[in-house]
């Protein structure tokens, strides 16, 4: 079991998430199609003496039923203990409701759930936890996103303080199958930048090289002052196992602001330097090209945030996995 800390001080809370499913209008054909529950005896093909007729009806099968993009304002408030992972639910016309409120925070969702139906996977939740899920597809992206970028995120505005210490936790897993790692370079979280350029601060995964044992390492960037993003640290990060990570992070135009990061106990990171501030955080994951790879990242034991409370001592003390 690996653990990352990453201090930017926030007092440990516990989410709770809800046990959604798909949406009381569709249902899913033996093929992974989805159609109106209405439309499952005339569209799905349900045997292979079926087979000879599914021509007939691919034309009218739904494998993308709604519109390309979705202005649809509306909320899902999370509530339920489920202990496992479950789908979020879905409106009338098969999308994710754009804005998700947990954990006292509102989050909009960036991903492809708000604008097509072929990517139920990309985020999920139980009483405690949350899962991303992102492929190599033209799907797997945010609805403003460009057709080669793959992400499956949250985002929510957070008021970042500055001159001050803040401190943020969490507990990780990354599972990656298939398709080229050595390719691997996505983003676990993004601490946004003020001006939406770059983020402030960000915690990515990197491939490392055959030599190493994960062949991954966790990377943290800054965004300096004037621009340029730089890489501070890193560390080696073992794929399929959890880890915890604490971020202990100081934004400052001066020469006080510094980034610490933590994992599994160990430092890996202690730059000093002038960095630009953040008022938002994303989590799950976000990269391009995938080059064929299927990435699972799932997260647990979020502290609370925004929060200058220091989280020293779950350097030496985390959070069972």
């Amino acid at each position: 079991m690996t653990r990352v800390l990453i201090a930017i001080a926030a007092t440990a809370a516990v989410f709770a998430f809800p046990a959604h499913s798909r949406g009381q209008h569709w249902t899913q054909c033996p093929d992974g199609s989805w159609v109106k529950k209405w439309d499952y005896d005339k569209l799905c093909v349900t045997s292979a003496s079926d087979s000879s007729s599914s021509s007939s009806t691919d034309a009218a099968r739904v494998s993308e039923p709604a519109p390309e993009t979705s202005t649809d304002s509306t909320s899902i408030t999370t509530s339920s203990t489920s202990t496992t992972y479950a789908q979020l639910d879905t409106a009338a016309d098969g999308l994710t409701p754009k804005y998700l409120n947990w954990g006292g925070h509102k989050w909009s969702h960036r991903n492809g759930l708000v604008w097509n139906t072929k990517v139920p996977y990309a985020v999920m939740l139980k009483s405690n936890a949350l899962r991303f899920e992102l492929h190599d597809t033209p799907s797997d992206r945010g609805p403003n996103d460009a057709d080669f970028k793959r992400r499956a995120e949250i985002g929510t505005n957070v008021s970042w303080p500055t001159g001050r210490d803040i401190w943020f936790a969490y507990s990780v897993k990354t599972t990656i199958t298939g398709g080229d790692i050595t390719k691997l370079g996505n983003t676990q979280n993004q601490f946004q930048s003020t001006d939406g350029s770059s983020p402030a601060f960000s915690n990515r995964l990197q491939y490392c090289g055959a030599a190493s044992p994960s062949k991954a390492c966790l990377v943290q960037t800054t965004r300096l002052t004037g621009g340029s993003t730089k890489t501070v640290g890193k560390g080696a990060y073992s794929l399929g196992v959890w880890h915890d990570v604490v971020d202990r992070v100081h934004f400052s135009a001066g020469g006080d602001g510094f980034v610490q990061t933590w994992l599994d106990g160990k430092l890996i990171t202690d730059w000093h330097g002038a960095f630009g501030g953040s008022n938002g955080l994303r989590l799950g994951i976000y990269g391009a090209p995938l080059s064929g790879m299927k990435i699972v990242q799932e997260f647990k034991n979020i502290s609370a945030f925004p929060s200058t409370t220091s989280l020293a001592s779950r350097v030496t003390n985390p959070p069972a996995m």
